[in-house]
């Protein structure tokens, strides 16, 4: 990745001018647009206040070339938390140039995501986290970076703060989230079912196609025996601490550069 100059845009909507905001969503927006059609509004096209952006750009002799991929989060108060733990990420949407899809972007866009908006918290805090997909190789993923995620394979009973957050987002975050207020959210398994309905019906995909599966097919079979009907998302919770963050970064090893 030492072609491209990666960027952490903190809540943009409060510390950049507005002409500034204007033009990252504005490059945003039109970068997304080769994805995903019609554009929702959504994350970082809805409100730069609450977003915490991480881009990748072309590295040029001169500076910043085309953006390649990018991902958005939202910062989510969750009041009932401890003190130093009310304000989760919740990840939501990442989008990728075609010729860089699966060649470890993810978690290139992820670990800067995540090392950046930790490094403000208390060192023994944990900084919660979740992520809502119907993609079996995007849940993998999450289940493979973070702690204690739930759910997954390796914790299949959701834990006393999963449900408090899960609950919050399910009755004050939908849309934050882009779930459709039609949605019944599955407690027990934490599946919102019908999530993507009206403008989220964009990201609706097909978890029978193999070219959105995780190479862990036990993984996969796990998160697709979840979705059940057209348009489930699942609903991941996990909390990522300092002593995670440092294996994380030392398996990248150099790869990550951050």
């Amino acid at each position: 990745m030492e072609d491209l100059i990666f960027t952490i845009h903190d809540r943009p909507g409060l510390t950049y001018p507005p002409a500034k905001t204007a033009e990252l969503v504005d490059e945003l927006r039109q970068f997304a647009s080769l994805s995903l059609n019609p554009l929702p509004n959504y994350q970082i096209f809805s409100n730069a206040k609450d977003k915490v952006v991480v881009t990748a750009h072309l590295k040029t002799p001169t500076g910043h070339g085309a953006l390649q991929a990018f991902t958005s989060a939202v910062l989510i108060p969750i009041p009932s938390l401890p003190p130093d733990e009310r304000e989760i990420l919740h990840t939501g949407l990442t989008v990728i140039a075609p010729s860089l899809r699966r060649k470890g972007m993810l978690v290139q866009l992820f670990s800067r995501l995540i090392l950046h908006v930790y490094s403000s918290r208390p060192p023994n805090s944990k900084l919660w986290i979740t992520s809502l997909a119907e993609v079996p190789n995007s849940l993998v993923h999450i289940a493979n970076f973070f702690s204690d995620v739930f759910p997954s394979p390796s914790k299949t009973v959701s834990g006393e703060t999963d449900l408090v957050i899960a609950r919050a987002i399910d009755r004050e975050h939908r849309e934050k989230m882009l779930i459709s207020p039609d949605a019944t959210f599955d407690e027990e398994r934490f599946v919102f079912r019908g999530s993507n309905g009206g403008e989220g019906i964009v990201f609706r995909k097909d978890v029978d196609d193999e070219q959105y599966w995780h190479r862990d097919r036990a993984m996969n079979d796990f998160y697709r025996g979840l979705l059940r009907g057209e348009g489930d998302e699942v609903l991941q919770v996990a909390w990522i601490d300092a002593e995670r963050i440092a294996r994380s970064l030392k398996a990248l090893g150099s790869r990550a550069k951050l």
